[in-house]
Parts: structure tokens; sequence; C-alpha cells
């Protein structure tokens, strides 16, 4: 049997066919417009391969709004349950068999259906609860708290902590390396400037087995506290 006619009983329609290759556009819509993608080969020793070239990924971080959203992390999160169904080098993969075929098609249908209704919480909102939350934490710890206080480097540049208090600023962070490095940045530019300053970042350790890594970086230059500790959940 063809590799399309496979792929259309278990699934859906074609729209481009050669010799052991054949490309689907499938029934899903991701919300920037974009159709759901499905690219199939089988290779000589009989192995078929599902992808997506990275155009669903693409479509997905098109979709998310927040331009810091670790589209790839969500994705692989999403594939935890369907062992056959994984995110490789930017692209939703599955190696499949003609027997396991329908079966992996469901499973990576599932992925899809996951990532176009998926809705991220809105940063600023949430992050702004948080911070008036830890305001009203720290205000009870520190007779002095200054808010959003501005500190020069020695590069001269000048960096926006969240809270301060006498010689030590206080930042709250959602964990990703990239904002690990420019928490980094930030300390040793603004200490070399002024070496009495010391630092605590109350790290987001809701729902994120990325803390422990991020943590024991950041350690080194700053106390770190789970923002769970913090607000005592």
């Amino acid at each position: 049997m063809k590799l399309s006619n496979l792929i259309v009983d278990s699934f859906i329609q074609k729209f481009s066919e050669k010799e052991n290759f054949c490309a689907f556009s499938l029934p899903y819509v991701f919300r920037n417009g974009s159709p759901a993608i499905l690219n199939a080969f089988k290779h000589p020793n009989g192995d078929i391969e599902l992808t997506d070239n990275g155009l669903n990924l693409q479509a997905f971080s098109e979709s998310i709004s927040r331009v810091d959203f670790d589209v790839v992390a969500k994705a692989r999160e999403l594939t935890l349950n369907y062992p056959n169904i994984h995110v490789r080098d930017g692209a939703l993969l599955s190696i499949t068999s003609e027997d396991d075929l329908t079966f992996d098609l469901l499973d990576y249908s599932d992925v899809l259906k996951k990532m176009i209704e998926f809705h991220p919480k809105q940063k600023s909102d949430h992050v702004e609860k948080i911070l008036d939350q830890l305001r009203v934490i720290l205000e009870k710890n520190y007779n002095h708290l200054n808010i959003n206080p501005e500190i020069q480097g020695r590069s001269g540049g000048k960096y926006k902590f969240n809270f301060g208090t006498e010689n030590q600023l206080i930042d709250f962070s959602e964990v990703n390396k990239r904002r690990t490095n420019d928490l980094l940045r930030k300390y040793v530019d603004t200490q070399n400037f002024n070496s009495d300053l010391s630092f605590m970042v109350i790290l987001d350790d809701l729902e994120n087995d990325k803390y422990k890594s991020e943590q024991s970086i950041l350690a080194e230059y700053a106390v770190v506290k789970p923002l769970t500790s913090m607000l005592r959940i």
C-alpha cells in the first residue's frame, strides 16, 4: 500500500506526494491562522517518520503573544504522556511503523490540539499580582523598603530592581536561562561599582522543573528564596 494511502486511511487528506513522501494539511488551525502540518517519510528499513519540519512549532510560537515564552520547552512538556512523540531539532517528530501508524497519528494529533488550545498566563497580570504580594510581605520584614530602585553599575548603565532596602537589592524572577543571565549581569556590574551591595532573588518555583539548576547558578551571587516559601504556599 502506498504511504499516502496509509496516512489517508488513518487520518486526513494529502496535498503533496512523491515517492515515499507525502505532506498533509490537518484540520486544526493555530491562532496565527496557520493550519497544522504533517509530513511523512517512509525509510528504506520500513520505518515511517512523521514530522512537521518545525512548521507547527513556528505557528505555535507565533500564536503566543509573550516574547519570553519558551515554546520548545512547552511543546516537550505536552509530549510527555506520548512515548513515541518527541521534539527534536525544533520539530515535532515520531518514528513509527505500519502497525503502529494509526495510534501514533492519534497521539500526534492530540499533541497538536494541546498546542493549539494552550493559553499561557498573561505575564503582566501574573507577575504584578506576585509583586504586590511580595511587597506586603517584605514591608513587614524591613523598616524601609524602596520600590523599583535604580542602581548604577560600573559600566555606567543603570539597573532596576523590584525592591531595595539599605544595601540589599531584591528581585522576583521567573525561572529561565535568559532571565538568569540578565540577573547575573546586573549583579556583577552593580557590585563592581559598589562592593557593599548584596542581592536576594525570589525564584518562581511553581510548576517549574528548572528551579534547581537556575537556583544553583544564582546562589553564587545572591541569596535565593523559593517563591512558595515566601508566600507560604
